[in-house]
């Protein structure tokens, strides 16, 4: 089966973007709120909103396109635990030797059970694999249903998720929500993907609204954020919280999606583009890897002093990305060539094929 270019430069950005979003959190956390910096950083977090949604996404593009019989649930969900299996691992002894678990208990089995309940206690990025999984496991079910739905019928149920999703934001205490779970949380972009790669409609193929919606969605994250910031006046992230349930987020990964689905990246380049895209593929394999290793790197040059926070965002953070970059490939290509921690890098070359 011919690779889906678009899907690898999907996948290439969605991981640059998280690496932009984990550099920046240091930022956002560590400057006085409403300084240049801290400024500078929020409005970066608030343009890469859409890079872990991206990743859904993609995945509900590639799965929901196609029947998915119920015992190709095992293989899907192998594929993506024995890297996550390595890298938690590798991040709990980490953890557990500098004794930097936040608990009451210093019993490693203790510690252990409860990293397995709950990851993000090991490294806030690992909650993505749960969500995942639980997303393929319901796969052969939505890939069936969705089949049978027309273009109109597929709007509704998108039409309802993006209400709830936006009452839900509000935090209010709306009744209806309690009984409204069909329509709520991750599996609206995981529809949203599959969508997005099958309409035919104008709007949802055209750049200029793509562009539109990207720049809307940006502006919401950023300007709510500053905006509840400066109604507590304490530091107030309910435009960033962990896994992008936000308006903002929404549109502007829809957005993204519009906008690179519809780009001929062959002739923007030219004559360069089989080098490029070459790049880009290559890139998009080492995404899963990248994705759970890359935190315990931005640790470390953080302890190391090559992470330092006197730098202006709009300056450190794109170099730190391109060197996160660098290093990340060179050591997941490293390790793919040794047997025995091979799996740990997360290279599939029928990633994007589902």
């Amino acid at each position: 089966m011919k690779r889906i270019l678009y899907v690898d430069y999907m996948r290439f950005l969605a991981i640059v973007g998280v690496l932009f979003l984990h550099i920046t959190s240091n930022y956002i956390t560590n400057t006085p709120i409403f300084g240049n910096y801290w400024i500078q950083s929020i409005f970066i977090s608030s343009l890469t909103r859409f890079s872990i949604i991206l990743f859904i996404m993609i995945s509900g593009l590639l799965l929901l396109k196609k029947d998915n019989p119920i015992n190709t649930i095992p293989r899907r969900i192998k594929r993506i635990l024995e890297p996550f299996i390595v890298w938690f691992i590798i991040y709990f002894i980490v953890k557990w030797s500098l004794g930097l678990f936040e608990s009451n208990t210093n019993n490693f089995l203790v510690l252990f059970i409860n990293a397995i309940l709950d990851p993000t206690i090991v490294s806030v990025q690992f909650w993505f694999v749960y969500m995942i999984i639980v997303l393929y496991i319901a796969t052969p079910l939505v890939s069936k249903l969705v089949h049978t739905l027309t273009d109109r019928e597929i709007e509704y149920f998108l039409g309802i998720w993006f209400v709830c999703l936006v009452l839900k934001f509000i935090d209010k205490n709306i009744l209806i929500l309690d009984f409204m779970g069909f329509f709520m949380g991750h599996m609206g972009y995981f529809i949203l993907g599959y969508y997005l790669s099958n309409t035919k409609r104008y709007c949802f193929n055209n750049r200029k609204f793509a562009i539109c919606l990207i720049v809307i969605g940006t502006l919401i994250t950023f300007m709510g954020t500053l905006y509840l910031t400066s109604l507590s006046n304490s530091l107030d992230l309910k435009f960033l919280t962990l896994g992008d349930l936000t308006p903002g987020a929404a549109i502007q990964a829809a957005g993204i999606f519009i906008l690179i689905k519809n780009t001929d990246f062959r002739k923007i380049y030219g004559k360069y583009s089989e080098i490029i895209n070459n790049h880009i593929i290559l890139f998009s394999k080492l995404s899963y890897g990248m994705y759970l290793s890359n935190v315990l790197l931005i640790n470390l040059c953080s302890k190391i002093g090559i992470f330092s926070l006197n730098i202006p965002p709009f300056i450190n953070v794109p170099i730190m990305v391109i060197m996160l970059i660098v290093i990340l490939s060179v050591m997941l290509l490293v390790m793919n060539k040794i047997p025995i921690i091979k799996k740990a890098t997360g290279l599939n070359n029928n990633l994007n094929k589902g």
